[in-house]
Order: C-alpha cells, then structure tokens, then sequence
C-alpha cells in the first residue's frame, strides 16, 4: 500500500475513533455535570469561542495558507507562537478591565475566574493543540499526531468517567484538568 494511501486509510480510521471517545465525553460530562452546569459549561464554551474568532482576526488561516505556500520556518513559527500569546493575554486583560456589569452581562454572572480558567483552558486545548496538529500535517507527521491527540481524548474520557463515577466532577475541576491534559 501506497504512503498515502495508508495515511488517509489511518486518518480516516483515527478520526471515527476520536469522534466516538468524544462523543462519549460529552455525554459523561453532561450527565456529570447535570442540566444546569453543563449549560454553564456550554454557554462558557460557546462564548469563548467567538471571543477567540474575534481575537484571531483570521491570522491562522493566513498562517497556514503562508506556510504551505512558503514552508515552515522557526521565525515564522515564534512570529505566529507570539500571537497566539498575545491573543491569550488580549483576552486576560479584557476580562480583568471589563467593567463588572458588562462582565455579568456576557457570561451571566458566572465568576470572572471560572471565565479565565474556561478560556486558558480552551485556549490550550483547543487552539494550541489544534495549531499543533496543523503544524504536524503540514509536514507529514499526521498519522503520528492523531493517534497521539486520539490518546489523549480517551485518556480525558476515561478521567470524566472516574470523576462521574466518584461524584466529584465540577466546570472548575473539568477546565483544570483540559488545561493540564493539553
């Protein structure tokens, strides 16, 4: 079997496999966390997510159109790692000068350090983990990184379990352990 014959075979196969075990996540964590948190959980995730796209003003499709047009260099990989610390810093202080009333009104009264841990939390998980794996694509080592990120899902499953099992699940336990996992 040909290189890339065998990359998409395993892709495609790692892929179900990670959308399965996060699947079985989120369905653990909703019942976990019962209606209410995880609609905290849910509502914090969801707004996280479009501060960030607003944050990124697009520059990682910019990133990695440049880079598979140019190549990966070390300046460029610090020059776009910078950013994305400057977009987690951006987010930091906006949440520490938004005033109280507008703060409440966004992420509806949920504590300003619930909303800080949610977001480095995402911020990690989801975007650094994510260029990662761009990164790694665009230098053939897919097949590595997804069984690596695939482990990690069910590693992060497995930890949902145990903390639904012993009653001891919480957002602030979940977003700790997402950060720490990332």
């Amino acid at each position: 079997m040909g290189e890339l014959k065998k990359r998409v075979v395993l892709s495609f196969f790692v892929t179900v496999l990670r959308a399965s075990l996060s699947f079985l996540t989120i369905i653990a964590l909703a019942r976990g966390l019962g209606p209410s948190e995880y609609g905290n959980y849910g509502y914090l995730l969801a707004s996280l997510v479009a501060t960030y796209d607003l944050l990124n003003l697009g520059t990682s499709n910019a990133f990695f159109t440049f880079i598979s047009k140019y190549g990966l260099s070390r300046q460029h990989l610090r020059c776009y790692l910078a950013w994305l610390l400057v977009q987690l810093f951006l987010f930091l202080l906006l949440v520490l000068v938004l005033p109280s009333r507008l703060s409440d009104s966004i992420w509806l009264n949920l504590d300003s350090n619930l909303v800080i841990t949610a977001f480095v939390s995402f911020f990690f998980h989801q975007r650094v983990i994510l260029t990662l794996t761009q990164i790694a694509d665009s230098q053939r080592r897919t097949v590595v990184f997804q069984i690596w990120n695939t482990l990690l899902v069910a590693i992060n499953l497995c930890i949902v379990i145990f903390l639904v099992v012993f009653d001891a699940l919480d957002i602030n336990l979940y977003l700790g352990i997402l950060f720490l996992r990332s």
